[in-house]
């Protein structure tokens, strides 16, 4: 499928051991970029995004989206690598990955999840979010609406440089990303990129009403990774490619009989 580009009790149990499949104690300090989903880091190839997914053993239908880049229509690339489920533990379980255009290799620069539970079936919010702090650390902040929004948000946020930002007047970005293929690709989804903002984990919950004993249960949450800095230097990049591409074209073309 093309898609032209414009300029994330024994369910709980299943949940919570699918969080931590992979480094299930070591967390993510500042700096360390092997933070993952589901064994799918940044930087890895399509063919190690496909075999972290196998390895879950969740049973994920995949599926490969191709894109171009608008101003070079001959210039195809794997844009993204979509993975979902649904029935059993979850109502629905999406993933997807994206990896750059050219000129870049095909590594990825953004994996995002989005998990959605049956009506009163979801797990123990603050179950969750301890197998998340367990995973990435507990070093991280934290907007707790839980009480009175039945929402709550960590973030895990470095700057550039790898350092841990605690500082919760910071302006970096702490939006979780759609893992819907025709929400826009991270190259193009027109990112307000603050200075200073790099690698990023973020996880937002939703649950069932405040003041209920069901609220404690999620319906849905989300997980994004993603490194700001990275991705901003890489889309500069791409825009130097493709200028210098239509410039040699034209200049190829010769000029006009005059």
């Amino acid at each position: 499928m093309k898609q032209t580009i414009a300029s994330a009790l024994a369910i709980a149990a299943l949940i919570i051991s699918a969080l931590v499949i992979t480094n299930p104690v070591s967390a993510a300090s500042s700096g360390d970029r092997t933070a993952d989903v589901l064994g799918m880091r940044l930087g890895m190839t399509p063919a190690e995004i496909k075999t972290a997914l196998s390895a879950s053993g969740l049973g994920f239908q995949v599926r490969e989206i191709n894109n171009t880049l608008r101003e070079l229509p001959g210039a195809t690339f794997l844009g993204s690598i979509h993975a979902l489920r649904g029935g059993g533990d979850v109502r629905s379980d999406e993933i997807r990955v994206d990896f750059p255009p050219p000129p870049h290799e095909p590594r990825a620069v953004l994996v995002t999840r989005l998990v959605q539970y049956p009506v009163e079936s979801g797990p123990l919010t603050r179950e969750v979010a301890a197998a998340l702090d367990e995973k990435y650390g507990s070093n991280r902040l934290i907007d707790d609406r839980y009480a009175n929004a039945a929402s709550l948000r960590l973030a895990w946020i470095d700057t550039s440089a790898g350092a841990r930002i605690l500082d919760k007047s910071s302006k970096c970005p702490r939006a979780h990303w759609s893992p819907r293929t025709t929400e826009g690709h991270a190259f193009f989804n027109n990112i307000q990129f603050v200075d200073g903002c790099g690698f990023t984990i973020i996880a937002n919950f939703r649950g069932g009403d405040p003041g209920t004993p069901r609220a404690p249960m999620v319906s849905g949450f989300w997980t994004t990774i993603v490194d700001y800095a990275s991705l901003r230097q890489q889309i500069a990049q791409t825009q130097a490619y493709v200028e210098q591409q239509v410039h040699g074209a034209a200049k190829a073309r010769g000029t006009p009989q005059l």
